[in-house]
């Protein structure tokens, strides 16, 4: 069991695919190579709450390596914007 931050929910309604290669690769290359500091974990400022980045932050746990964090200071609207347009259009969600 492993303790990550709790997301915002327009992240949190998107499936996190723990289940498959990808995350095991994830997770192996974290181990292996640290978390890249150019991708942090975007979490809002005023809530904490994870927008972007659940996936690594959780390969970093399971790494035991400490992921990096930016805060934003955004509205909700701009939050699901922000999920809209960095998630929805590059995930596969088949």
């Amino acid at each position: 069991t492993y303790t990550v931050s709790d997301a915002h929910p327009a992240a949190d309604a998107l499936p996190w695919h723990l289940d498959t290669d990808e995350f095991a690769e994830l997770v192996e290359s974290v181990r292996a190579r640290g978390f890249d500091p150019d991708r942090p974990v975007v979490r809002c400022g005023r809530t904490g709450r994870v927008i972007g980045g659940r996936r690594r932050e959780l390969a970093c746990r399971v790494a035991g390596v400490e992921p990096a964090y930016q805060e934003v200071d955004w509205t909700d609207e701009e939050v699901v914007a922000w999920v809209r347009r960095e998630d929805l259009q590059r995930r596969n969600l088949t």
